[in-house]
């Protein structure tokens, strides 16, 4: 932009600073079959009327990456600290809606991720937690209550590098597995995107092994449901159910000592008339057996987690 602003003081003028260049960037992403969004801030909404799609984007393909997304915002949707307009909101992200197409991108970037943000945006990303690493990662119990207060999981993205070194590691791999966060990998000009990425991509590989996006989550620590028992209060099983009906398990260990144990797998929780766990021997994740519908755990390190795919029938 000529003007990027800085979060309101002062004001973005969202008006590219080298059209030529900018257009060739996004042909060159669209070659590569890529999506791209644009960046805009929430309080700033006038940004809305900007001739993005007009003059730069494609409809129904590419987005916007909307900042000071959350209801709450100053200067936005007629809020103040303690109110806002659910109206207003609402009316000023379906025009959103309507400018990039049904088929289009919005992905929300708020301070706190909402039930309200889950409902309109295609994917919700938390502001940079840099004074909440204490408390985000020091336990699953407080971590969930945070993520509890709104109705969703939590999105590990830091504000700056020291920060970041926090969550791009083993620990906040862990938590993200066994709580079912995201993680955030941190891209750095001296690195490449797979070696930002390694930390989260065993959990990556884990829920893609399913045969479909999850259409369904079990998670014990954010509902009341259990499909998993154990004696060890660190271990966290959480599951993921893909459209036909396959499942996959995910057991982490959130303590900071190795643990072993038993998990039993309840199959009619999770909806599964019959089938058979199956280790998936995915690098970085620990190595575990299985015998029946009981996951054998021997030793697995602080932190680290197994991934179990069942090949399911949906029960009737």
């Amino acid at each position: 932009m000529n003007n990027g602003g800085s979060n309101g003081e002062p004001m973005a003028d969202y008006r590219a600073h080298d059209p030529v260049w900018l257009k060739a960037f996004i042909k060159r992403a669209h070659e590569l079959n890529m999506r791209v969004l644009l960046y805009i801030r929430g309080i700033e909404n006038y940004a809305a009327y900007q001739n993005f799609f007009e003059t730069y984007l494609i409809k129904n393909r590419d987005g916007l990456y909307i900042d000071w997304a959350l209801p709450f915002a100053m200067g936005f949707a007629k809020a103040t600290s303690k109110h806002f307009s659910v109206y207003n909101y609402f009316m000023f992200i379906r025009s959103l809606r309507k400018t990039v197409g049904e088929y289009g991108m919005l992905i929300d970037h708020a301070i706190l991720q909402t039930a309200s943000s889950y409902a309109i945006f295609d994917a919700a990303i938390t502001g940079e937690f840099s004074v909440l690493h204490s408390g985000l990662l020091e336990s699953p119990l407080i971590s969930t209550s945070y993520a509890g207060m709104s109705c969703t999981g939590i999105h590990l993205i830091a504000g700056n590098s020291p920060d970041r070194a926090i969550f791009s590691g083993q620990k906040a791999a862990g938590f993200a597995a066994g709580l079912g966060w995201a993680n955030h990998p941190f891209l750095d000009p001296d690195k490449d995107f797979a070696s930002c990425a390694a930390f989260t991509k065993p959990l990556w590989d884990i829920i893609t092994s399913l045969s479909s996006d999850p259409i369904k989550m079990f998670n014990p620590s954010t509902e009341p449901i259990s499909f998993a028992k154990c004696t060890n209060e660190a271990l966290y099983p959480i599951a993921y159910k893909d459209k036909f009906g396959n499942v996959v398990v995910i057991v982490a260990n959130l303590s900071d000592k190795s643990i072993s144990d038993k998990v039993e797998i309840n199959m009619s929780v999770l909806g599964i008339k019959s089938g058979s766990l199956q280790v998936l021997n995915i690098p970085g994740t620990h190595a575990v057996m299985v015998k029946k519908n009981i996951i054998l755990i021997n030793s697995m390190s602080p932190y680290f987690f197994c991934g179990i795919f069942i090949n399911g029938q949906k029960a009737k």
